[in-house]
């Protein structure tokens, strides 16, 4: 397990900084109010659509640590949350990467390096490409109409 770990944090680590790759996957959801400080519909200068998704919420402020709290993650396919840090609105190395699955709506994803109090963190869905390990070239992220939507959240 920790050789899967120091090889999952190497090839994280150099990684490109983000993905060029999408897919656009039908989601299952409700409407629900998204706790958190998400910024609704807008694209910020870098490019990435930052929104409220009501499939995908994270309560913000988290506590600084090694991992963070999903509140809510509705998907129709196993599918892997991704935690990166914010590097001036883009998404910088992957932290952490947790498995979720349709009847699972909650939980936690692991880091591989803990967040910082006072910092802002990326969080997106990336589905699995049928392997149950995390890629990140491997698993596409999940767009909707064509843009991925990032989930933004703080640590104080």
């Amino acid at each position: 397990v920790a050789g899967i770990l120091v090889a999952w944090g190497y090839t994280a680590w150099r990684a490109p900084a983000s993905a060029t790759t999408a897919t656009t996957t039908t989601q299952t959801g409700s409407n629900t109010t998204t706790t958190g400080s998400n910024t609704t519909g807008t694209t910020d200068t870098s490019g990435l659509a930052i929104g409220s998704d009501p499939s995908f919420t994270i309560q913000s402020p988290q506590a600084p640590g090694t991992s963070v709290a999903i509140d809510k993650v509705m998907v129709s396919a196993p599918t892997w949350v991704v935690i990166y840090e914010n590097k001036d609105g883009k998404p910088g190395n992957a932290l952490g990467a947790g498995l979720f699955f349709p009847e699972v709506q909650r939980g936690t994803v692991e880091l591989l390096r803990a967040t910082v109090s006072g910092k802002s963190y990326l969080a997106v869905k990336q589905v699995d490409d049928g392997d149950r390990k995390f890629s990140l070239h491997g698993d596409q992220f999940l767009s909707e109409n064509g843009e991925v939507m990032w989930v933004t959240f703080e640590v104080k």
